[in-house]
């Protein structure tokens, strides 16, 4: 039996939840020290039913039998033209789709397809791309008339970015306005002191 390393970093930006993964182990690698040997992925967790329009429903395709050429079968999504998908700005492209739970569309992207040297990646590189991919996402959304909604921490209401605000500047805890009129001046202070 072998077992395989990998590292595992999660997050959520702008109401997405995202994980970044490494599979490897650190060791020297063509003269570097201690790097990441093997390569990167990075992948967003999107709630269909946070999506306006009923938008995210159209992410919620079948699953397909194919057949390799060895004839061995396998299921795959055929995403690649869904609306969103084909614009959004992962690294290399979507090249993961995955239904879990029937309500929640997990796309990814891996550095192995650009002769990438992924001892050159690190987790802060990787996160920025991630970040940016997420822009990226919200950009596209609003692009089709659509807004992707953020849990409000406070009461779990689903509510528009522009109608709350972030606790820090990294985006990560998100009120939304009806909430925070419920806090007392006190409260508000200390809960947005970070913000620009």
């Amino acid at each position: 039996m072998k077992l395989n390393h990998k590292d595992v970093w999660t997050g959520i930006y702008r109401g997405i939840v995202f994980e970044i993964v490494n599979w490897g182990e650190r060791r020297p690698v063509n003269g570097y020290d201690e790097k990441y040997s093997h390569h990167w992925n990075y992948y967003l967790y999107l709630k269909v039913d946070n999506f306006t329009n009923g938008f995210g429903q159209k992410l919620l395709i079948p699953q397909i039998e194919k057949e390799w050429s060895s004839g061995r079968k396998y299921k795959t999504y055929e995403y690649w033209n869904l609306p969103l998908i084909h614009n959004l700005d992962l690294h290399g492209g979507v090249t993961s789709f995955d239904i879990l739970y029937g309500d929640t569309v997990r796309i990814g992207c891996d550095y192995g397809h650009l002769d990438d040297r992924p001892w050159e990646e690190s987790v802060d590189s990787v996160s920025m791309d991630c970040k940016g991919s997420i822009d990226r996402l919200f950009f596209e959304v609003g692009q089709e008339g659509v807004e992707y909604l953020i849990n409000c921490q406070g009461n779990g209401n689903l509510t528009g970015e522009q109608d709350g605000r972030y606790t820090s500047n990294n985006k990560s805890s998100f009120y939304s306005n009806k909430y925070i009129e419920t806090l007392t001046e006190e409260q508000r202070k200390n809960w947005f002191k970070n913000e620009n």
